[in-house]
């Protein structure tokens, strides 16, 4: 859990046998004495291992020793959700059409792919949203798979767009296939994107509740723009938006 090569400790000796952390007065004078209601105080910090996809229900323990004053502490570990969205023009599931580079005056349609991982706990409630620009329209009709279509609603009014995902389990997306999903949108670049990259569908949140710790996760997405497709099709600075 520990990543014990990153032990700093300013004031203190990190033991590698017992993997402990020595503090006394010589090296911090205000543990020299402490009356009666007096305080000290020490600190250490200590990355966590970038492998815990595998460990459920992930843990830190440690314990103090003070003289002959014992006490064990534990900590839960929450979650971690990561949400992959990329943006497409050259696909084989919808076929895209319009200009590419978009063009200011002209319809260029685009192939949108959302991803979850989860990694560490059990998750609820899963739950992706954006809202998308004026010059972004929702293509109903364009989802895939079919069985997400009633997992992804949008609301005209305000223009935000969900993908209610559900449950995950540890490890889901992350040890096993991810949840997906892929959906069509159109762009119709206006007069003040034009010569400029520009947004098609922006950042996107994903929530959700930790059934480990009982803590709320939350994270965000990168946007997908004209120069950043993930086919390379915006590649070379073509993804700036041409004037009519």
């Amino acid at each position: 859990m520990y990543d014990l090569t990153s032990v700093r400790a300013d004031t203190g000796s990190f033991q590698g046998g017992d993997n402990s952390i020595v503090f006394d007065w010589k090296q911090n004078n205000k543990l020299a004495y402490l009356g009666t209601m007096d305080e000290g105080k020490v600190e250490f910090w200590v990355k966590l291992r970038d492998d815990m996809s595998q460990m459920g229900q992930p843990g830190l323990n440690n314990k103090v020793v003070i003289g002959p004053a014992r006490e064990d502490f534990a900590t839960k570990v929450s979650s971690k959700l990561d949400l992959v969205q990329k943006g497409f023009y050259n696909d084989e599931i919808f076929g895209n059409s319009g200009p590419n580079p978009p063009r200011v005056g002209s319809r260029t349609t685009y192939t949108i792919n959302w991803q979850i991982k989860n990694y560490y706990s059990d998750v609820k409630g899963v739950i992706a949203k954006v809202v998308l620009g004026a010059q972004t329209d929702f293509l109903s009709d364009k989802v895939f798979p079919e069985d997400q279509m009633s997992k992804l609603t949008y609301d005209s009014a305000t223009r935000e767009l969900t993908w209610n995902v559900g449950d995950m389990a540890a490890g889901q997306g992350a040890l096993t296939n991810p949840p997906n999903v892929s959906f069509q949108v159109a762009f119709n670049p206006s007069e003040a994107q034009a010569n400029a990259k520009a947004t098609i569908v922006g950042p996107v949140s994903v929530q959700a509740s930790d059934s480990w710790t009982d803590s709320e996760l939350n994270s965000n997405s990168a946007a997908v723009e004209t120069s950043s497709l993930a086919d390379g099709s915006a590649s070379g600075g073509q993804g700036i938006v041409q004037p009519r």
